[in-house]
């Protein structure tokens, strides 16, 4: 299995989970154009595409949904009574092609797909673990704080690709108004550094050998910050750096190393 972040942030997410002849994308909050791009940089060809997974309905998700699926004849999924909201932004979607999911286990080629929900301020926002066999990869965007049912999904993941948005001081002394402040440091706002880095020393010692961090905020976040808070709470914790796992972090204008468990 493959895992490609190819955009990742508040100006839009695109990520790639592949496994031989599967190829499917979570989220899609960039431009056609800029996708192919990136795609065919990792060598994936966008008809090659089997379908879209929508963690939630937030604009920098779906922004560019419509065109690509209409342009490539895409499935597109999205949780059960999220398509309500969905009709209203996407007009020229075949009908066919908008299948709902539930909270269960799906089939998307030779994958599985379990979907779980997360906490944040959409109509309903979840992660998902991609499995194959005995290998497991888990996303998680967008969360206020990891309930129960979100650790154990991505606990035993091989890889994750976590929400580590902001720093808790840095957003607190920060320009946002009091309001956003209080949505994003909220239970349904995004997961900061701090929080990411006390789940990341739980997903290592559940077996996880890559952390790629995500969805950092460009005002209330920097990527040392990100990285060396996880860093050292999982030195702490007595895993060794670049041994017993790896960070790596996704960036808003250009993709990951396409990182793949075997």
């Amino acid at each position: 299995m493959k895992i490609c972040s190819l955009a990742s942030g508040s100006k839009g997410n695109l990520i790639y989970i592949g496994y031989n002849n599967t190829n499917l994308l979570v989220d899609f909050g960039i431009s056609t154009k800029e996708a192919e791009i990136r795609l065919a940089s990792i060598g994936v060809r966008p008809e090659s595409i089997d379908a879209i997974l929508i963690t939630h309905e937030h604009k920098d998700h779906i922004k560019g949904v419509e065109l690509f699926a209409k342009k490539y004849g895409v499935d597109v999924y999205a949780y059960n009574g999220t398509w309500d909201l969905l009709d209203k932004t996407f007009k020229e979607i075949n009908l066919k092609k908008r299948i709902d999911f539930f909270l269960g286990d799906f089939f998307l080629g030779e994958l599985t797909v379990v979907p779980f929900k997360v906490s944040h301020d959409a109509s309903a926002c979840v992660g998902f673990s991609f499995i194959q066999g005995s290998n497991k990869i888990s996303v998680a965007t967008d969360l206020g704080f990891v309930c129960e049912s979100a650790i154990n999904n991505l606990k035993g993941s091989d890889i994750v690709l976590i929400e580590s948005n902001h720093c808790a001081e840095l957003l607190h002394m920060g320009k946002y108004p009091y309001f956003l402040k209080r949505r994003v440091s909220s239970r349904e706002g995004h997961l900061s550094n701090e929080d990411a880095a006390v789940l990341n020393l739980e997903l290592a010692k559940s077996g996880t050998k890559q952390i790629i961090l995500a969805h950092l905020s460009a005002e209330n976040n920097r990527p040392e910050l990100a990285y060396k808070t996880t860093a050292n709470l999982l030195e702490a914790g007595g895993a060794v750096i670049n041994k017993d796992v790896y960070i790596d972090i996704a960036f808003q204008d250009k993709k990951t190393a396409l990182f793949e468990v075997v």
